[in-house]
């Protein structure tokens, strides 16, 4: 099995907030009554209200989180048991998108102790300009989730800080649904990504296939 994941966080994050601004998705404002984290590598601030994850080659998606839902997995803490024991039984390779710079050590900060197999965004780079690092990146390119996804006709739901917004807010459904949604497309990318038919955002050439396979 081939598992996509993603961890959506319990506190808005100032960084995000800043940077969403900056790209003109909808206006900086800091609202009273809400938790703020300081910034990306401040991996403890943010915490984490659920997890998402789906099988890359099925149409099931899971979540886990702490608080009691529909269909949920289980909590939090049950989701890298859930990996180990896969994991042991020789059928599981654990995916994501920018997960190993990011969910990974946010997990791992929240003392879930989850190791990705790999991660789909560096090899998106790898594809586009010859290195998976960002430092590399051409002046003005944007490979991120929501960019990449609008390319290529999906849509990205719900930036990660008004996620966590939501979620203050007991709205915890729409954001476990936006999450889920994020999986499959997520997914989706990784399926045109293997087959040679994913429009890089920002050449609007289609990528040249890599197997995501660790």
């Amino acid at each position: 099995m081939r598992l996509t994941y993603r961890c959506e966080i319990l506190e808005w994050n100032i960084s995000k907030a800043f940077e969403i601004s900056s790209l003109g998705k909808h206006p900086l404002q800091f609202d009273d009554g809400y938790e703020y984290a300081p910034g990306w590598r401040f991996f403890v601030n943010p915490g984490i209200s659920v997890i998402t994850c789906g099988n890359i080659d099925t149409n099931e998606n899971r979540f886990f989180c702490d608080i009691s839902c529909k269909n949920e997995l289980g909590s939090l803490a049950d989701f890298p048991r859930f990996v180990a024991n896969t994991k042991r039984k020789g059928g599981l390779e654990l995916w994501g998108f920018n997960n190993i710079n990011f969910d990974d050590k946010l997990a791992r900060a929240n003392g879930l102790m989850v190791v990705s197999d790999g991660d789909l965004q560096p090899l998106i780079r790898l594809s586009a300009y010859g290195s998976e690092e960002w430092r590399d990146q051409p002046t003005g390119y944007n490979y991120s989730l929501w960019k990449i996804a609008e390319a290529n006709g999906l849509k990205e739901k719900g930036a990660l800080d008004y996620t966590a917004k939501y979620w203050q807010q007991g709205d915890y459904k729409r954001v476990i649904n936006d999450s889920l949604h994020n999986i499959t497309v997520t997914k989706q990318i990784f399926k045109l990504f293997e087959a040679g038919e994913l429009i890089d955002p920002n050449t609007e050439r289609k990528l040249q296939a890599i197997k995501v396979r660790f």
